[in-house]
């Protein structure tokens, strides 16, 4: 009986590295040159390896969140109104 909890607590607990998966998420803060916020920007985040690409909108603060992005390299891009 020994055995069987033995054997079955590495079978749990190499299922849950099995299972784990890896994400990050990218946060900022858009400011203009004069360090004033920008809310309603549109931030584009792609991963550079895969081309995908996610979006996200500032807040009133400035501030965007792109969560749940798989490991790599991203390039990071805003796109507002009145700026070019």
């Amino acid at each position: 009986m020994k055995r069987f909890e033995f054997a079955l607590c590495l079978f749990v607990a190499g299922s849950a590295l099995v299972f784990a998966q890896a994400t990050a998420t990218i946060n900022g803060r858009v400011v203009d040159p004069a360090d004033a916020v920008v809310p309603n920007a549109a931030v584009t985040v792609t991963n550079l390896a895969t081309g995908v690409a996610r979006e996200s909108t500032t807040n009133a603060e400035g501030l965007y969140s792109v969560p749940a992005l798989t490991p790599g390299n991203y390039g990071v891009k805003v796109k507002v109104q009145g700026f070019d």
